[in-house]
C-alpha cells in the first residue's frame, strides 16, 4: 500500500469495524461482570415480575420469528421421541404456556414450572387443560427439583443465571433430577459477542451455556441444532 493511499468506503467501513468490535467485546464484558455481581434470587424475582407486567411480553402469540423456534424446538423433540410420547416430564419455566401447549400433547405427563405469579396465572387460564398437565410456582435457584423425570426443558431460562457458580448448581440440580437415560432439552439465546470472546468461557452466554451444560460428565449430546438467533441442544443423562 502506497502512502498517498487512499482507502475507499468499503476499506473504512472494514478498518471502523475492526476498531468497533473489540469496544463491543468490551462493553459487553463490563455488563456481563456487573450481571454476575448482582446475580440472585431477589434480583430475578424482580426482573421477571417486571418482564411478565403486561401480557406476552417476548410476543410468543404474534411473532413470526418466535413461532418459528417453537416449530424448530417441536421438530427436534419430535425426531427425538420417533412416534412415542415423551413419560414424566417438566419443563421449567413455562412462562405464559404457550410452548406448554406444545409439550403436553407429546407427554404421558407434564408438570409446567415457572417463577413468576402473573406468568403462572396466565398458562392456568389459556386454555382448558386436562390432568396430564400440572402447574406450580417454583425457582430453580431455591427449590429442590420436585421429583425425577424422563424429559426436562429449559427454553430461555439459564440465560436469567449470570454468576457461573450459579449456573453450575443450577444445572446439577436439573441432571439430578433426570432418570437415567432421561432427556434434557435445552433452548438458549444466542449472545455472538460473548460467544467469541476470550471470556466467554468464564462468563456462559449464549451457545457456551449450552457448551457448559454439555460438560456435565452425567450428559452426552444426542441432538444439537440453532439459527443466527439461538441454539437447541437435545441431551440424554447416562444410566
Amino acid at each position: 500500500m502506497t502512502a498517498d493511499f487512499v482507502p475507499g468506503p468499503l476499506e473504512r467501513v472494514r478498518r471502523a469495524a475492526r476498531g468497533v468490535r473489540p469496544l463491543r467485546s468490551t462493553w459487553q464484558l463490563l455488563r456481563a461482570l456487573r450481571a454476575a455481581m448482582e446475580d440472585g434470587r431477589e434480583r430475578n424475582k424482580r426482573r421477571v415480575d417486571l418482564e411478565f407486567a403486561a401480557p406476552d411480553p417476548w410476543g410468543y402469540a404474534t411473532s413470526e420469528v418466535e413461532q418459528e423456534c417453537f416449530r424448530h424446538q417441536v421438530s427436534v423433540l419430535d425426531r427425538d421421541r420417533n412416534g412415542r410420547r415423551f413419560g414424566d416430564s417438566c419443563e421449567i419455566g413455562c412462562a405464559e404456556g404457550f410452548f406448554t401447549e406444545l409439550l403436553a400433547d407429546r407427554c404421558e405427563s407434564l408438570l409446567a414450572l415457572e417463577l413468576s405469579g402473573e406468568a403462572l396465572a396466565r398458562a392456568r387460564q389459556l386454555r382448558n387443560w386436562d390432568d396430564r398437565v400440572r402447574f406450580a410456582q417454583w425457582d430453580l435457584r431455591t427449590d429442590p427439583v420436585p421429583g425425577q423425570f424422563d424429559l426436562i426443558v429449559l427454553a430461555g431460562v439459564l440465560e436469567y443465571f449470570d454468576r457461573r457458580s450459579a449456573l453450575r448448581a443450577a444445572r446439577d440440580k436439573v441432571v439430578a433430577g433426570l432418570r437415567p437415560n432421561g432427556r434434557l432439552f435445552l433452548v438458549t439465546t444466542r449472545s455472538p459477542v460473548a460467544e467469541e470472546s476470550w471470556w466467554g468461557q468464564a462468563l456462559p452466554h449464549g451457545a457456551r451455556i449450552n457448551e457448559y451444560v454439555g460438560r456435565h460428565p452425567s450428559l452426552r449430546t444426542v441432538i444439537a441444532e440453532g439459527a443466527d438467533w439461538y441454539v437447541i441442544t437435545m441431551f440424554e443423562r447416562a444410566q
